[in-house]
């Protein structure tokens, strides 16, 4: 329950701000709450297909052909491989962000 707590710390500490804002500042408060939860739902619509996405990519693709694709040898189609699965995986970081 500790490692619980520890972990989602600075989370209950936003929350815990968010809703002082809207007890002494209800305009700012509300406005708040909005913000967050938009960006929120928006998360919540890029993060799990990306995931799916990339799981799925690692169990139909066979490590030994993405090595051989995007090895040190692969010259031009590896570099395209490479930024079309890293924009693919931009989900998760956006959501760090």
């Amino acid at each position: 329950m500790k490692n619980l707590f520890k972990r989602y710390l600075s989370f209950i500490i936003l929350l815990v701000i968010n809703g002082l804002i809207l007890a002494f500042y209800p305009k700012v408060g509300y406005k708040s709450m909005q913000v967050t939860c938009s960006n929120l739902l928006q998360m919540l619509s890029i993060i799990p297909p990306v995931f799916i996405l990339l799981g799925l990519l690692d169990v139909w693709v066979k490590r030994e052909k993405m090595i051989k694709f995007m090895g040190e040898k692969s010259g031009f189609i590896g570099v395209v491989i490479a930024f079309l699965l890293g924009s693919a995986a931009a989900g998760p970081l956006y959501a760090a962000f």
